[in-house]
């Protein structure tokens, strides 16, 4: 079986579109778990495992919790602490564009991801819960059967 792929725009979140109370709050839940949770993200980028692939950060944004989302992909560490990325697909508006290069620190990051080979599963993606935990369980259990993520119940 392969490795999940890291997820769209779309499946993250970065549609942009207006969001309910109850979405809002799941997100910022979500949110508060992902930077819980950061040292992990931290240790699997900067120990250089060949089995972890795909990093991906969520910055915060003023409209993070309106379904808006800036994501860095092919992240990588920097010697001085900090983390590069390029810009992914982004809700207008935000000021970026795809592809651009970024250099954040570690305290802008909302959610996080990365791929783990071996496992074949994907690690964090927080925001993607938030958003699966909003839709029919049914729906939500498919969804992350095929982004193989773990949520929380």
């Amino acid at each position: 079986a392969q490795a999940p792929e890291p997820p769209t725009a779309a499946a993250s979140g970065a549609v942009g579109t207006a969001v309910s109370p109850a979405m809002a709050e799941a997100l910022r839940a979500s949110f508060v778990r992902a930077r819980q949770t950061l040292p992990a993200f931290l240790s699997a980028l900067r120990g250089g495992s060949p089995d972890f692939t795909g990093f991906m950060a969520r910055l915060d944004t003023e409209r993070a919790d309106e379904g808006s989302a800036l994501w860095l992909v092919e992240v990588r560490p920097l010697p001085d602490g900090g983390l590069e990325g390029k810009v992914g697909p982004v809700t207008p508006g935000l000021g970026h564009r795809p592809g651009e290069v970024m250099r954040v620190t570690p305290d802008r990051l909302i959610d996080w991801l990365f791929l783990d080979q071996r496992a074949r599963r994907m690690r964090g993606n927080h925001s993607l819960c938030a958003i699966l935990s909003q839709r029919p369980p049914e729906e939500a259990a498919l969804r992350r059967a095929e982004a193989r993520v773990d949520c929380p119940d």
